[in-house]
Parts: structure tokens; sequence; C-alpha cells
């Protein structure tokens, strides 16, 4: 019975969600849907402009910068939020000088503490950072992160560009999802 239900409950989510994907229809003048209901179209789904945004060249600023985030923001860019409890939400914390960062991050008492030594170089407005030690070991040892960076009056802004890492989504929000605040010099 529960599993009659359930696959009735699938079949109607597909057929929802096929029709809402499929290409509209022209509708003639003699469909009964011509006169008697208005069209409506669905809202796109809208990502950042990266392309209108300008990012900085060269390096980020040396510094120690900071970022408290929460399941709620990891939910919001795409994360389930289990992952984003037991695996991300926390404290990340930027310390760059000159060529050379380190990322600590503190999180609850299922995600723990680690530590990653970075190694970085600019070309253009492109950042790569190399994950070179992390403490447990393996936490991030040899990813790779291409960021781009800009400096507002809210705190340091990132946008990956490319990751070696998984899960993309996941990644990507430790960086985008809010400015870093500098917390010293």
């Amino acid at each position: 019975m529960f599993i009659n239900r359930l696959f009735y409950v699938l079949i109607v989510a597909a057929s929802v969600m096929i029709t809402a994907c499929a290409p509209g229809v022209a509708q003639t003048p003699t469909s009964p849907t011509a006169t008697s209901a208005p069209t409506v179209a669905a809202s796109p789904i809208l990502e950042p402009n990266t392309e209108a945004e300008v990012w900085s060249e060269g390096r980020p600023p040396n510094g120690i910068w900071q970022a408290i985030l929460t399941p709620e923001d990891f939910v919001q860019m795409g994360v389930l939020r289990y992952v984003a409890e037991e695996e991300w939400a926390g404290v990340y914390t930027w310390k760059f000088q000159d060529s050379k960062a380190q990322l600590d991050f503190e999180g609850t008492a299922k995600t723990g503490t680690f530590t990653c030594l970075i190694e970085y170089a600019a070309v253009g407005d492109v950042v790569s950072f190399t994950f070179t030690t992390s403490v447990p070991s393996g936490t991030c040892d040899g990813a790779v992160d291409d960021v781009q960076w800009r400096l507002e009056d809210d705190g340091l802004h990132f946008h990956l560009v490319a990751s070696s890492g998984s899960p993309f989504r996941a990644i990507q929000t430790t960086y985008e999802a809010k400015p870093f605040q500098e917390i010293a010099d």
C-alpha cells in the first residue's frame, strides 16, 4: 500500500517537473487555453553575474580575514542541510602574508578543526591557491582553488573560478557566501 502511494507521488512529481521544464507550445486560436486562462511564465533562477563585477588584479591583501558560515548559508547555496551541519558550517579564518597563506577552520563538535598551509600566485585577476600541508593530514593537501577577489566597504569578497576539490558547491560557499571581515593586519 505504502509503496503504491509512494510510486504514485513520484510519478506525479516527475510529471510536474517534465511539464515545468518542457518548451512552451504555441497556442492556436482553437485551443481552449488560448482564451480561457492567461499563460504564466516561470521566473528564472538568477545566479550572481560575476561577469559584471570588477575583480582585483594581483594577490589578496595581507592580513587576517574571517567569515562565520552557518548551515543556512550553505543551504542557500544548494548544499544539503545535514552535510552543511556535519561537515562545512563554522568559522573560516584566512591569514595572508605575501605569497603564503593559512586557512584555519573551527567547526562544531562534529566537524572539529583543521589548518591548511597555502602558497598562492596571481595571474591577472585570478589567484591560484595551492594547498600544500594540512593538520590533520589529508584535509586539504594537494588541492588547488582558483579564485578572484575584490575589497569593498563590507569586506573581502571571493569568487571561486575553479577547484580541484569536491563537492564544488560547498567549497564555493566557503568563498562566496559572505564577505570576509578583517580582524587583524
